[in-house]
């Protein structure tokens, strides 16, 4: 019998089955629940090809049985609030004593998702990164009846399972990731729309500098590093710089997703890789992300305190 406590998944979808892997891996008792059986076919087949055990994941369309003694229940609905309210009202009669139940959420905000929710003090958003076996940020957004012990204990199941953790203070749309993807996002279109470089040449200033540095530390601890005097010194003297850059790229371009870079990115997306062969570059990035985060998860010696003799 696993030591570690049961976890159940609702919704057998990409980030269902993700989750049920994920947490399979790290030797939790899984179910994966959903209420259509084609979703759980596919769900088993991608399973035995991410290479699960048979029966270490138990693929089920009985809620009551899925849920009986689970700890934590991630829920992975579709991004409705209606149909999210459905899930939760049906749950409810099947948790476990304590249990907490997280959402997957991308969109919807803790608050507006758990208030008619008769276990809303043991809930919260888990919102991974996509997907969530191969990369471990997950983003934890508390409601306002949160408990702290709820938090406590999701973080904790969180990093035994392999992930990075991150809490929100408060909570705006889209979360931390998704605000600052966005904010790249957004420029790299406009820089297009603007003719400034066209999208491939784009993509190698993220993947060939940007990336580099930022799959290994975070753009605070870049900007500390790229200074001798560290962060203060980088503010200092580029903070002026970055500030002028934020102003110039608000007037610039309003919506770039309303002009012509859309159409642009996706034709020079499919010159570069024909339709015919997205699969199997997804499958490519999918090798690349797991050899990287194998490297990055192989330890390091400890970083020094302060000056040494």
């Amino acid at each position: 019998m696993s030591a570690r406590p049961k976890v159940a998944l609702i919704g057998a979808g990409l980030i269902g089955r993700s989750w049920a892997h994920l947490f399979a891996r790290a030797g939790h008792p899984v179910a994966l629940y959903d209420t259509d059986a084609t979703a759980l076919d596919r769900a088993a087949d991608w399973l035995r090809a991410a290479g699960e055990q048979p029966g270490s994941v138990v693929l089920t369309g009985d809620l009551a049985a899925a849920l009986a003694g689970a700890v934590h229940v991630q829920e992975n609905g579709p991004e409705r609030l209606e149909v999210k309210h459905a899930i939760y009202a049906a749950i409810a009669p099947h948790l476990a004593p304590g249990a907490v139940v997280a959402s997957s959420t991308s969109a919807l905000v803790p608050d507006a998702l758990f208030e008619p929710c008769a276990f809303r003090d043991r809930a919260l958003v888990a919102h991974p990164t996509n997907p969530p076996h191969l990369l471990p940020a997950v983003e934890l957004a508390p409601s306002r009846w949160t408990a702290a012990g709820a938090l406590a204990a999701t973080r904790a199941l969180m990093l035994a399972a392999g992930q990075d953790p991150l809490i929100l203070k408060r909570v705006l749309p889209g979360f931390v990731v998704n605000r600052l993807q966005a904010a790249l996002v957004n420029e790299s279109l406009a820089l297009v729309e603007q003719g400034v470089a066209d999208p491939e040449d784009i993509d190698i200033a993220v993947r060939s500098g940007l990336g580099l540095r930022w799959a290994f530390i975070g753009p605070f601890e870049t900007m500390d590093l790229n200074a001798a005097g560290g962060f203060a010194q980088y503010a200092q003297v580029f903070g002026a710089m970055f500030a002028a850059l934020r102003a110039d790229m608000a007037d610039r371009v309003a919506d770039p997703w309303a002009g012509d870079a859309p159409a642009q990115v996706a034709a020079s997306r499919r010159a570069t890789l024909p339709i015919e062969a997205h699969a199997a570059r997804q499958a490519w990035r999918d090798a690349q992300v797991l050899r990287l985060r194998q490297l990055k998860d192989t330890p390091i010696p400890p970083m020094p305190k302060g000056p040494q003799p």
